[in-house]
């Protein structure tokens, strides 16, 4: 049965765009797919429907853009129809002007979206209302994080997004990787080696979740115990 049910998904969804055609009469008949259980599937698509742009550009997966990246790329672009609407000098431009874009990052957002497929999905997105306008956060001029810029990894208590939104409330900058300039490396659990190399290179201090939580609070941070990839 559940061999039957995954085969009818997969000629009801070709692609993530054929996700917000699905009706509620649709799911209903599906083997042992019960209305109320259909109910929530629709209505959590609906809900999908309204994350904002950068929501949407983290999920895509674009090689060199994580979470942070995307956020500053939806900021540029408001919404998907403009970003859509940019040709490809455009888009070069407006991604080398994004700051801690390097050129892999602009190669990397202007070959996804110029490849035929991937602007294909796009295209579809955007017909059928996905994604909400980006609101544009302006960078706090004060706050106990003011002049220091963090990266965050591994599993920690919150979810990642979160964090960063706590970090910016207080004044502080994100980046999506530890490079020149970044002050801490917010380490919770499964760190991986990568991330702790860069930060003995570009001399940033390993804290963990609390340690960030008393920065936050305007208390002075003691290094966690060293971290095992």
């Amino acid at each position: 049965m559940a061999r039957y049910r995954l085969a009818r998904l997969e000629i009801l969804i070709k692609n993530v765009a054929d996700v917000y055609t699905l009706a509620l009469e649709q799911l209903l008949e599906l083997e042992r797919m019960g209305k109320k259980s259909a109910e929530n599937v629709v209505s959590s698509i609906q809900a999908s429907r309204e994350r904002t742009l950068d929501r949407l550009l983290t999920g895509l997966g674009i090689d060199h853009i994580g979470q942070v990246a995307a956020r500053q790329l939806a900021e540029a672009a408001r919404d998907l129809a403009t970003l859509l609407s940019w040709d490809q000098a455009a888009t070069e431009a407006a991604t080398s002007a994004i700051a801690g874009f390097g050129p892999k990052m602009v190669e990397s957002v202007v070959q996804f979206l110029f490849a035929p497929e991937s602007r294909a999905l796009l295209e579809k997105l955007a017909e059928r209302g996905v994604s909400r306008e980006q609101p544009v956060n302006t960078s706090k001029q004060e706050g106990p994080l003011v002049g220091q810029s963090f990266c965050v990894t591994g599993v920690l208590s919150k979810k990642r997004e979160d964090v960063h939104h706590d970090i910016r409330e207080a004044g502080g900058e994100v980046h999506d990787k530890v490079k020149k300039g970044t002050t801490y490396l917010v380490a919770g659990e499964k760190v991986g080696k990568a991330k702790l190399d860069g930060a003995r290179k570009f001399g940033a201090q390993v804290i963990d979740e609390a340690g960030l939580n008393a920065l936050i609070r305007g208390e002075a941070v003691v290094p966690p115990p060293a971290t095992t990839p």
